[in-house]
């Protein structure tokens, strides 16, 4: 099982959001979902066709809006911070506004440095899944790629984290990934499982959500490989890239609120 958070912060009076912004932020560009779709589609593994021709028979919509951010100082701690962990998969529900306020939920994706850098292959992973759920990250990945791309599609940069954040993804699809024989997944679909099984058992694991729902995800880079104790450094590291991957959130978060009073999107 995937293991998620859900944090709840108060704002951190230190830095406000125009200054992170400013002194952090490494770029923003929108990206029209249906323009993605049309110039930017790869080739892809034959069992994830099976997925993407499914859930994608309708064309995406919306526009995409991807920033990515250098690494932000952490400021003192402050003892306001609500933590629930739970042991569950990513469900992607929304969270009611609190106190009349708008809340804006984040989805993590623990992202090679690399951005979604085997999206397109055999693996079913944690990434992988998400893209696959989420067919427009294909095709902005490929966008990024090119020259006119203002943002890199890396999250990590010199040895420092640079997390990448989209807002206003579609997900158009689920995939049950768990045991199921009768489905015809008796190893399920997980990993390596995925690509040995049938096109048939991944048409019936693949669920179409109609309408899309709407999914903001932060892109962070999750620690490569290692056994046995955390050393200081690697604590710090885990840390600093958790941090300015949750505070450029908050900057991201404050933008989307003004962007759906004011009916604006930011460049």
């Amino acid at each position: 099982n995937t293991q998620s958070m859900k944090g709840v912060s108060k704002r951190n009076n230190q830095l406000s959001t125009k200054d992170i912004i400013s002194t952090y932020s490494l770029g923003r560009q929108s990206y029209g979902a249906q323009e993605l779709a049309q110039q930017h589609k790869r080739k892809i593994h034959p069992k994830k066709e099976v997925v993407y021709n499914k859930i994608c028979a309708n064309s995406p919509q919306g526009t995409l809006i991807v920033s990515r951010y250098s690494e932000i100082p952490p400021a003192t701690l402050l003892h306001e911070t609500e933590i629930e962990m739970r042991q569950d998969v990513f469900d992607y529900k929304s969270t009611s506004a609190v106190d009349k306020r708008p809340v804006i939920d984040w989805w993590v994706n623990f992202a090679d440095t690399d951005l979604f850098i085997a999206y397109w292959g055999r693996l079913f992973a944690q990434d992988e899944i998400q893209v696959a759920e989420h067919p427009s990250l294909g095709h902005l990945k490929e966008a990024m790629r090119s020259p006119n791309s203002k943002i890199l599609p890396l999250t990590i940069q010199n040895e420092k984290c640079t997390p990448v954040l989209i807002r206003n993804i579609e997900r158009k699809g689920s995939i049950a990934v768990d045991v199921n024989v009768a489905e015809g997944r008796p190893q399920g679909l997980y990993g390596n499982a995925f690509a040995r099984a049938s096109d048939i058992a991944i048409e019936k694991a693949t669920t179409v959500i109609s309408p899309p729902t709407i999914t903001h995800m932060i892109s962070m880079a999750a620690p490569r490989g290692g056994s046995g104790t955390y050393t200081q450094a690697q604590i710090q590291t885990i840390y600093k890239t958790a941090y300015t991957s949750f505070r450029a959130a908050v900057a991201e978060g404050e933008l989307a609120v003004n962007d759906e009073k004011t009916g604006d999107h930011q460049p």
